[in-house]
């Protein structure tokens, strides 16, 4: 009841299969000249897409607010003045992922007080880069929350959009803690970093056992070519381990394993699209590479200063399923070539083992121009076991 007597009232009508309609009563007295009440001025309102726009918003927002429960977001806006920001408002998550104490007013000077030193200048450039107006509007950074009472140092990840409103521009974003996540980066390098001094330990120390077993002028080529092999290997893995990388670069791959034998760079023409390699892939690409180019070495391209190799790769070559990945390796300008009469180590790796890896197959053609190895695969080099 108004205080003039009205009554207003919000009815829910049942719509009988259709979506129920909402309508808005407003009922009022109608008195005589001595103020008694002798009738009722009923006035009807059909309110129904106004409600039905309420109860998508509620129900937006629940969804909204589920989906940052779930994902532990908290969410904060900055409004911006001249490209400077003047305030700041977070929500309770948000507050508590930045270390803001419960009796203290949210502010932007605040909030940088508490970044990590270290990374004041990189969230700097992040929001300038938003506030771009020649940019995408877009803020995407990490960074570290100094330690407060009883709470650790903390690694925030921050997005946010720029919206450039009538009436003010606004920085509209989340924060997530991901403490957890550069912990186990932090120990992956770790852990990583002395598996791969154990690796180099162990490799060494095989070099050296067959360095003292393979004694004499008899076994001489045999040990320098297994030794050679032995360090193609551990290039291979430092390619895979150097950097924590799960996966290996094709053409680091390539150009590491032709390191040895680069004479000058004319030699080689390599071109292909940069993919990655599975662990597996990455360590016989390396070996098979390796003993191609020692072949050429010693009976083929490369021992000619004309000589020269170019080596190719391309995924979907041909646009069809049947030839996913095609990788060649061409010798030009050498000595004829003669086919071996038997098949050794080096052949056997390539045919057997890179075949394989990339559930292809392998052909070696000995034309009298050249070597040329082909390497052809139905599947994109990604997906090798």
């Amino acid at each position: 009841m108004t205080g003039r007597g009205e009554l207003i009232r919000l009815m829910r009508v049942e719509g009988g299969g259709e979506e129920d309609i909402f309508l808005n009563f407003v009922i009022q007295p109608i008195r005589d000249l001595q103020g008694q009440v002798t009738g009722l001025f009923i006035e009807g309102h059909d309110v129904t897409d106004l409600k039905r726009a309420e109860i998508a918003l509620r129900r937006r927002e629940l969804q909204l607010q589920l989906a940052l429960d779930s994902a532990e977001m908290g969410v904060w806006e900055a409004v911006l003045v001249n490209g400077r920001i003047v305030s700041t408002t977070e929500d309770a998550r948000a507050s508590f992922l930045l270390g803001r104490p419960a009796d203290q007013q949210p502010s932007f000077e605040t909030f940088v007080s508490r970044v990590h030193p270290d990374d004041r200048q990189a969230l700097s450039r992040s929001v300038e880069q938003a506030m771009n107006p020649l940019g995408e509007g877009h803020l995407d950074v990490e960074y570290r929350v100094l330690s407060g009472e009883n709470r650790p140092e903390r690694w925030i990840h921050a997005r946010a959009r720029f919206v450039d409103g009538k009436d003010a521009k606004r920085l509209v974003g989340t924060v997530r803690d991901i403490t957890a996540i550069k912990d186990a980066e932090s120990q992956y390098a770790l852990l990583n970093g002395e598996l791969q001094h154990r690796i180099k330990n162990t490799l060494a120390m095989v070099s050296a056992i067959a360095s003292q077993t393979l004694e004499g002028e008899a076994v001489l080529e045999q040990r320098d070519t297994f030794n050679a092999r032995l360090h193609t290997l551990a290039h291979a893995h430092d390619l895979l381990m150097g950097e924590a990388q799960e996966k290996g670069s094709i053409r680091e791959v390539i150009e590491t394993a032709l390191a040895p034998h680069r004479t000058g760079a004319a030699q080689f023409d390599i071109s292909g699209p940069d993919l990655p390699l599975s662990p597996k892939q990455t360590l016989s690409l390396a070996l098979a590479i390796h003993e191609l180019a020692t072949n050429a070495a010693k009976y083929g391209a490369l021992s000619l200063p004309s000589g020269k190799i170019v080596i190719s790769w391309d995924q979907n070559a041909n646009g069809s399923e049947a030839q996913a990945f095609a990788l060649r390796w061409e010798e030009k300008n050498g000595p004829p070539v003669v086919p071996p009469t038997r098949s050794g180590f080096g052949s056997r790796l390539i045919t057997r083992v890179l075949a394989a890896d990339f559930k292809g197959q392998v052909t070696l053609d000995y034309v009298p121009v050249g070597l040329v190895c082909t390497l052809v695969s139905r599947f994109p080099v990604e997906l090798g076991a």
